[in-house]
């Protein structure tokens, strides 16, 4: 035991994750009854994932290629199964997902630079407010930032580790590929982080080898997921282009903004893509002289919600669709 706690750091992480659970948890008590929490329609990209993880455990999925990443909806699932349907049960396994992130992030920069870096490390991490905000929301940030932090300090370790690099190095690419799953855009830094351990040590291929395999087949498994249910080669999802039009289009605010053509809310174009609304497709900016159809959703009621708080249903949602 006393191995462990050196080789980790001391009582060091054990203090920064009870530190962090407990601001973490004296934060929820102060804004549990925000609308932000309690209301899932209060955030467009929180009522798509909870709805989808509905349906997951009601055995639907989206006939068409994921339009975002799919874990996070899938770790909903397997919370509201465990305890049933309940944000504040998902804000609280994501707090304790925060809460071992800022551990973690005290483990990894004391591997990398020492004590000093650690404590400051950590510490900041515990207090970190925009965290601690997004633990409370249904969001995939809390899984995502704990994915990838376990991944980088495996990858660390596996530098240390001779001939189990490859073990090492397959369990960070395994940890890093579901990462990639809840936010697609993390599969830009897999060629830094496949070399990362060559910059530091020329005999580390297995390391590298064995964190671009899993990151490959998991991957590679959704590609072929999206391709036999939609005939489409999607690598992951398929949210991309839109996006990249959101934010650069010449009406582009800044910020998010619904896409020019759509009306009603902003996850509109996300259940069009996901459910594949009518068969329709969304209208763009200039796309004139052609009809345009309302069609309206009712998504079914989560049993035992009270509608609109804590697991509610969406209520039905209007979507600009062209004939």
């Amino acid at each position: 035991m006393k191995s462990f706690l050196r080789k980790i750091g001391g009582p060091g992480p054990a203090i920064i994750f009870i530190s962090a659970l407990a601001y973490r948890l004296a934060y929820f008590l102060t804004v549990r009854d925000d609308p932000l929490v309690t209301y899932v329609d209060a955030v467009p990209d929180a009522s798509l994932y909870h709805n989808w993880a509905v349906d997951i455990i009601n055995g639907v999925g989206p006939a068409t290629a994921y339009y975002i990443g799919p874990a996070y909806a899938f770790f909903l699932a397997l919370v509201y199964k465990l305890f049933g349907v309940d944000l504040y049960a998902v804000i609280l396994a994501q707090t304790v997902l925060g809460a071992a992130t800022a551990a973690l992030v005290y483990v990894l920069a004391r591997r990398l630079y020492g004590s000093l870096a650690a404590a400051v490390a950590g510490g900041v991490w515990v207090f970190y407010l925009p965290a601690v905000f997004y633990d409370t929301q249904i969001l995939p940030a809390s899984l995502m930032l704990f994915l990838v932090t376990a991944s980088l300090l495996l990858l660390a370790v596996a530098l240390d580790f001779g001939r189990r690099w490859f073990a090492a190095g397959a369990a960070a690419g395994l940890l890093f590929g579901a990462a990639a799953l809840t936010r697609p855009n993390l599969l830009l830094f897999v060629p830094a982080l496949a070399l990362w351990p060559l910059l530091r040590r020329g005999a580390a291929w297995r390391a590298v080898a064995g964190f671009a395999v899993p990151v490959i087949l998991i991957i590679s498994a959704v590609t072929v997921r999206n391709k036999v249910v939609a005939d489409e080669w999607v690598v992951v999802s398929s949210q991309g282009g839109v996006n990249f039009f959101i934010g650069n289009n010449r009406g582009a605010p800044g910020s998010f903004m619904s896409p020019p053509g759509t009306i009603g809310r902003p996850e509109a174009l996300n259940e069009i893509q996901t459910r594949g609304a009518g068969g329709g497709r969304v209208r763009a900016a200039g796309d004139r002289g052609r009809g345009v159809a309302v069609v309206a959703q009712t998504r079914p009621e989560v049993p035992g919600a009270e509608p609109g708080r804590r697991g509610a249903a969406l209520r039905p949602q209007d979507f600009a669709l062209d004939e």
